[in-house]
C-alpha cells in the first residue's frame, strides 16, 4: 500500500508540473514581458502572505487532523482561524498598493485573493493526504491546473492580459474547491462548537516555528 500510495502521489505532482510547465510557455507567448513580469510579481506577492500568514495553520491541521478525525469542532475551529487570518492578510495587505510601484489596486487585490485560495486548497489537500485518498488528491491537483491554464488562456485572449491570467487561477481554485469545501467543511458559521484548546495547540506548533523552523518537522 505504501508503495502504491506513493507512486501515486508522484503522478499527482509530476502531472500538474508538467501542465504547469507547459502553462509558462503559453503565457510567455500571449503576454508581452511588461504583462508577464505583473502578474509574477503578484504570484509572487501571494505565495510571500501564504508563507507568512498560513503556513502555520495548514502545518498545524496536517499535525492534528489525525487526532481528531475529522470531527466537527475541529473543523469548525479550523475554518474560524482561516476566516481570521483572512481578515488579518487583507488589513496588512491592502497597504501593498502604496508601497509596490507599477501595480494597481487590483493587482495587489488579486494577489490577497490568490494567497487566501492557495491556502485553502492546500489545506484541503493536507485533508485529503490525513484520509489517505491518493485518488482524490491527484484529481484535485490535476483538475486545479488544467482550469488554469483554460481559464488563462480564454481570458487573456479576450483582452484582459495579466488580470485575465490572474482571474483565471482563481476561477480554477474556486471550481476545484467548490465540492470538497462543501463536503468536507460545510458551508454555516458555526460559533458554538469553536473549540480554544485546538486553538492552543495551533498556537504552540506557530510559537516553536518562530523559534525553530525546522522543530515541527522532526516531530512529524
Amino acid at each position: 500500500m505504501l508503495a502504491r500510495h506513493a507512486f501515486a502521489y508522484l503522478l499527482s505532482h509530476g502531472i500538474p508540473a508538467l501542465v504547469g510547465f507547459a502553462a509558462i510557455a503559453v503565457y510567455t507567448r500571449l503576454l508581452t514581458e511588461v504583462e508577464y513580469g505583473r502578474y509574477a510579481l503578484v504570484f509572487a506577492i501571494a505565495a510571500m502572505i501564504n508563507a507568512i500568514v498560513f503556513e502555520w495553520l495548514k502545518v498545524s491541521l496536517l499535525r492534528y487532523y489525525p487526532m481528531y478525525q475529522g470531527e466537527r469542532p475541529f473543523f469548525d475551529t479550523v475554518k474560524l482561524c482561516f476566516l481570521a487570518l483572512v481578515g488579518v492578510s487583507a488589513i496588512a495587505g491592502l497597504p501593498l498598493y502604496f508601497f509596490i510601484d507599477g501595480l494597481g489596486w487590483v493587482h495587489v487585490l488579486l494577489a490577497l485573493i490568490l494567497s487566501w485560495c492557495q491556502s485553502w486548497y492546500q489545506m484541503n489537500l493536507n485533508v485529503i493526504r490525513s484520509e489517505f485518498n491518493p485518488k482524490l488528491y491527484g484529481y484535485l491537483s490535476f483538475l486545479r491546473s488544467v482550469l488554469a491554464l483554460a481559464f488563462g488562456v480564454v481570458l487573456i485572449l479576450a483582452g484582459f492580459e495579466e488580470l485575465g491570467l490572474l482571474w483565471g487561477l482563481v476561477l480554477a481554485f474556486v471550481v476545484t474547491l467548490a465540492w470538497p469545501t462543501v463536503k468536507k467543511w460545510g458551508g454555516a458559521i458555526r460559533l458554538k462548537t469553536f473549540d480554544a484548546e485546538i486553538v492552543k495547540g495551533f498556537a504552540w506548533i506557530w510559537s516553536t516555528a518562530c523559534i525553530n523552523p525546522f522543530a515541527w518537522c522532526s516531530d512529524s
